[in-house]
């Protein structure tokens, strides 16, 4: 697959104001500030890009960022450096709802809920954490439905990896521990396509 950013984290903002275009204008003026404040922090920004979309007719915003994971993932330690990464993108979330919220009392007053979602780097610290431990318990729990859980989160990895470009893909594999690695199936291609929808943004889409 042909390089592409990801997405490694997206904040989520619920307001309680009603929706006009002007509002929404402001309001977006006031996230990409926030944005902009919370990047400078970020170890990894340096092909960090982002994208502001309000729900069609209402004021609820998301902020969604995109990156290369070249450079930002330590392959002879893919695990921790993983945990790693998804602890800073978590940490991005959060500085971009707080500098919202201490930029503007239109955000800080009217706030009604908040998520803080980690994208591709999320979804494989989750993946990666339960394969180890079903691979730890394997004897105290059991075999059968283990092992099929285990299938399906082995085919998930597979999956996910397509999204990188082929330079990285074998370097990725080599980085994971030998119980997964020795375990990965073929891709599916329907799965692949539906991360690359889910995390991938496109080159020609790439502009902040």
């Amino acid at each position: 697959m042909e390089k592409k950013r990801l997405k490694i984290a997206e904040t989520y903002i619920k307001l309680d104001i009603e929706f006009n275009e002007d509002i929404n204008r402001e309001l977006e003026i006031i996230f990409r500030k926030a944005v902009t404040q919370s990047i400078k922090k970020f170890k990894y920004n340096e092909t960090l890009i982002f994208c502001i979309d309000f729900d069609k007719g209402s004021t609820k915003a998301k902020v969604a960022f995109f990156a290369f994971l070249n450079g930002m993932i330590f392959y002879a330690d893919l695990k921790e450096s993983i945990n790693t990464i998804y602890n800073d993108v978590k940490l991005l979330s959060e500085q971009v709802i707080n500098n919202a919220r201490q930029e503007s009392n239109l955000i800080d007053n009217n706030v009604i809920r908040t998520e803080r979602r980690t994208g591709i780097i999320g979804r494989l610290n989750t993946v990666l954490k339960r394969i180890e431990f079903l691979q730890a318990n394997l004897n105290n729990l059991g075999n059968n439905q283990t092992q099929i859980e285990l299938n399906k989160l082995y085919q998930e990895v597979t999956d996910l990896i397509q999204l990188l470009d082929v330079n990285l893909q074998q370097t990725f594999i080599q980085g994971l521990p030998e119980g997964i690695r020795n375990n990965l199936p073929t891709p599916n291609p329907k799965e692949v396509q539906h991360y690359d929808r889910l995390y991938a943004i496109n080159p020609e889409d790439s502009d902040e």
